[in-house]
């Protein structure tokens, strides 16, 4: 156990202990400090390491060009199916049947018709089948035509299969517009602009205008 170095330094003058003991630097102290130092480099050096894996691990670089063009077709065709079966139609012409707009033959439906008016309303309101069934006991239908909802409008009307037409009020009614319905014009329409489905025969397109008239709308 070394002395303090006030007393060393009388007793030094006293020639009772060596000077040169009063000078011994403690060699030991240096020690642990290396020890520190090593240890505080290797440390980190570890989290160095880590951070780059880290890195590397969880951001992936986007490829710079997609050349997987096949399965970007495959995609769209998957989505244009979807869309087609939530319109209930693969025709174009017939129209979303929750939409309100259908009867328009200018208007044409498209997803934003689906995601907006959905269903419709299935079923009509007690005041309106209380006027609704009035009308039918006043005009009885003739022979050939026949009733039916529409959840877009949330009213009935009226079609004939045979004759391919249709009708808001009874065709008994003084005031009933009996005409085709607005799928056969729009079809029409698409048609004299050069749209798809005018290469068909007479036998084609009269079928294809009977089906019009059986869907629910106007």
């Amino acid at each position: 156990m070394s002395l303090p170095p006030a007393l060393l330094q009388r007793l030094a003058q006293r020639g009772l202990v060596q000077k040169s003991k009063s000078k011994e630097p403690d060699a030991p102290l240096a020690v642990p400090v290396e020890n520190e130092e090593v240890i505080a480099e290797d440390y980190d050096e570890m989290d160095t390491d880590e951070q780059r894996a880290g890195v590397h691990e969880e951001y992936q670089y986007p490829p710079l060009y997609d050349t997987d063009t096949g399965s970007k077709r495959v995609e769209e065709n998957f989505w244009l199916e979807r869309m087609k079966e939530r319109m209930g139609e693969a025709n174009s012409t017939t129209g979303h049947r929750g939409c309100p707009n259908k009867y328009n033959i200018w208007h044409k439906c498209t997803l934003f018709c689906v995601n907006r008016w959905g269903d419709g309303k299935t079923e009509p309101s007690r005041e309106y089948m209380r006027r609704y069934k009035r009308l039918r006991r006043k005009y009885p239908l003739p022979k050939g035509w026949a009733e039916r909802y529409d959840p877009g409008c949330a009213s009935y009307y009226f079609y004939s299969i045979a004759e391919n037409l249709v009708s808001w009020l009874p065709p008994t009614h003084p005031k009933s517009q009996v005409t085709k319905s607005a799928a056969v014009f729009r079809r029409q329409l698409e048609e004299a602009a050069g749209g798809e489905g005018g290469g068909g025969s007479d036998g084609e397109q009269h079928a294809d205008d009977r089906d019009d008239a059986q869907e629910t709308e106007l």
